[in-house]
């Protein structure tokens, strides 16, 4: 009997130390949303990469404060008050976005590999399950913590894509699911393929590429497959959409524009080097990095090349665009002020560790994530 009451007493000791060493759940009583605001994306389905700012001479750091895990290469979201920042150990932490006070987090058993979507009360995020061939697709209820759950099978390695009415999905195999934000899965389109890419919306379309270098048009009402194209040794990137046009670069380097009609390429280059980041625009430039440290910039129209910049090291994470600079990290410590108009480097922001996420800008505020799990925040001065 004592010796069952001695492992009763270590087993909860030991749930209490484990416990007190969790953060706190993320509920926020009062909150509420309106789509648009938090997603940044436009009704075309432009990803927003573009900010309508123009940055000043200096930053100042105003916080920095750890999360729980590393990060992908991908997107912090903030709204209202909160930057919530998902990381490679599964857990969403929310932070006040001016002063970086914890929240709470959401937990979770897997890794998380691309920005949520909020609608209304509801925070959408997938998770890839550790040791496991699926990945689970969570809605939860920022309001009183409940959490409902769609099973994907194969996980996925890509960008959510959000409208303001459905949520699309996209699963490593190369299954499209579409669903509306009342939970219910509305169709899924089979188009098989390995597949890493990450979706956008033009018109009354889905695009994504796959790792057979398919570029793949989904009707994005009925889920019917409008073209599958071979253009390419494959896409990990992201896709880009603009005015009747998708912009893309693939694994062995080149850039391509292809119309949306007929998945046409217009015109390509190569840069001599894989390509895994979305490639962002402003005005007529293109702005495109890749894995050998260039970044280059292109004429929209033409495919002319107006610049390259060498920053050395990868270029993998999305850059951010304000109306005079470009913010480019890169993986050797460093992020780079770069001129929007020429490709000079103005100036260099220092790092201890790697920069994995894509810059963010969110009321005044630039915000970095870096390898060893924290996150910078710098107030922007014009």
């Amino acid at each position: 009997m004592g010796f069952l009451k001695n492992k009763i007493f270590i087993y909860l000791f030991v749930l209490s130390v484990a416990l007190s060493g969790c953060a706190k759940p993320l509920i926020l009583v009062n909150f509420v949303s309106n789509y648009g605001d938090f997603n940044r994306v436009t009704s075309g389905g432009v990803k927003a990469f573009y900010t309508d700012r123009t940055l000043g001479d200096s930053l100042k750091l105003i916080w920095n404060e750890k999360t729980h895990g590393g990060y992908a290469n991908t997107f912090l979201r903030a709204y209202k008050d909160i930057l919530f920042v998902p990381d490679l150990s599964g857990i969403i932490t929310a932070f006040d976005f001016k002063t970086g006070k914890e929240l709470g987090a959401i937990k979770n058993n897997g890794e998380i590999r691309a920005a949520p979507i909020l609608y209304k009360t509801t925070l959408i995020f997938i998770v890839n399950n550790l040791n496991e061939n699926y990945g689970t697709l969570h809605f939860y209820n920022l309001t009183n913590g409940w959490d409902y759950k769609v099973k994907i099978p194969f996980g996925s390695k890509g960008e959510l894509l959000g409208t303001k009415e459905n949520l699309f999905v996209l699963a490593k195999n190369g299954t499209l699911y579409k669903f509306n934000y009342q939970r219910r899965k509305l169709w899924q389109t089979n188009a098989t393929g390995l597949t890493f890419c990450s979706p956008t919306l033009d018109a009354n379309q889905i695009f994504f590429g796959n790792q057979k270098g398919e570029l793949i048009s989904v009707d994005s009402k009925t889920g019917k497959i409008w073209y599958r194209r071979k253009i390419s040794a494959g896409f990990e990137g992201g896709i880009t959409s603009f005015n009747g046009s998708l912009f893309i670069g693939d694994k062995n380097g080149i850039v391509y524009k292809v119309s949306t009609d007929e998945g046409r390429v217009v015109w390509k280059f190569d840069t001599g080097s894989k390509i895994k980041n979305f490639i962002t625009f402003h005005n007529k430039q293109i702005f495109v990095g890749n894995l050998a440290g260039k970044l280059y910039s292109f004429n929209m129209d033409t495919g002319e090349v107006n610049w390259t910049s060498y920053i050395g090291g990868v270029i993998n994470a999305t850059p951010l665009i304000f109306n005079n600079y470009i913010v480019q990290p890169n993986l050797n410590k460093n992020t780079y002020i770069i001129d929007i108009n020429n490709g000079k480097i103005k100036r260099t922001i220092k790092f201890d560790n790697k920069c994995r996420t894509a810059p963010g800008y969110y009321q005044g505020m630039l915000y970095f994530g870096i390898d060893n799990g924290e996150i910078y925040a710098y107030e922007v001065i014009e």
